[in-house]
């Protein structure tokens, strides 16, 4: 494409919310998805294009899915801030505390993940391993920091209570 055209086509794809990799899949791969705002939604796409119901209805459960998430993500975003702030300080291990270590850092991967199921993009699909990697690893140096500042009290509680996934999520066999 030309300047003019690739201007225009990213100036109407960040107006109209259609992601560019529509254009891709589109141009390179021959899959039928029309810049319009409903083809952005490429999961509710793929699945009409295969059968498995229409687009309006694919749309409506990838919205749905996707804000039930997202609702969850806030929530633990929140309600994680919430507990360290009113922890003044010290270890905090109720509330949310008391099924995972990090359920800040878990309600921005699940927020993360609910803006892929709405609006994949070969960008995003390539970055969130790396989002994850980099929560991980976060997640890790602080725990080093906690170890050294609360001493046994937190290894007792991180042998207690698993990282990102809570033990009732867990099947049966991983928790022993």
């Amino acid at each position: 494409m030309s300047i003019t055209e690739a201007f225009f086509v990213s100036l109407f794809t960040e107006m109209f919310g259609v992601p560019l990799t529509i254009y891709f899949l589109s141009s390179f791969f021959g899959v039928p998805l029309s810049p319009d705002p409903m083809h952005g939604h490429l999961l509710a796409a793929t699945l009409a294009i295969w059968g498995l119901w229409s687009l309006e209805v694919g749309v409506f459960v990838v919205m749905v899915v996707s804000i039930v998430i997202l609702l969850v993500a806030a929530y633990l975003i929140i309600d994680g801030w919430r507990a360290v702030y009113h922890g003044e300080g010290g270890l905090v291990t109720t509330r949310l505390y008391a099924y995972v270590r990090h359920p800040q850092y878990l309600g921005i991967i699940l927020g993360s993940i609910a803006f892929l199921i709405q609006w994949p993009t070969i960008p995003t699909l390539l970055m969130f391993p790396i989002l994850v990697f980099a929560y991980h690893r976060l997640a890790r140096r602080e725990e080093k920091e906690l170890t050294e500042r609360f001493g046994d009290k937190y290894l007792s509680y991180r042998k207690r209570v698993p990282m990102f996934i809570p033990r009732f999520l867990r099947r049966s066999t991983l928790e022993q």
